[in-house]
């Protein structure tokens, strides 16, 4: 799998949202896990904590069917945007902040 070519890995449903949950690799070899809204979200706050949890969850066909990410990890990114495959338009993001305590 490359880049952007994550299998999907189920749904997950977090403070009344539900999202796809994708797992792929990106060039290096590193996981990437991402998480797609199944509806239109217009403003929200979450808990990253919530994704990091359910991300350590999920397994990844290129580790053997073991957990894709785990505690010897280091989040690195945090993305927040539109990533169009076919056919959307007025896909914007107007604001992202993310708060590390």
């Amino acid at each position: 799998e490359g880049e952007g070519e994550g299998h999907s890995a189920g749904i997950f449903s977090v403070n009344g949202n539900n999202f796809e949950a994708y797992v792929s690799t990106q060039f290096e070899g590193r996981p990437i896990i991402s998480y797609v809204a199944q509806s239109q979200i217009t403003n929200w706050s979450f808990d990253l904590n919530d994704f990091i949890s359910d991300a350590k969850t999920r397994t990844s066909s290129g580790n053997n069917g073991n957990p894709a990410i785990n505690d010897s990890l280091y989040l690195t990114n945090i993305f927040a945007g539109a990533e169009i495959w076919s056919g959307s338009v007025n896909l914007s993001v107007d604001g992202f902040c993310a708060t590390v305590d």
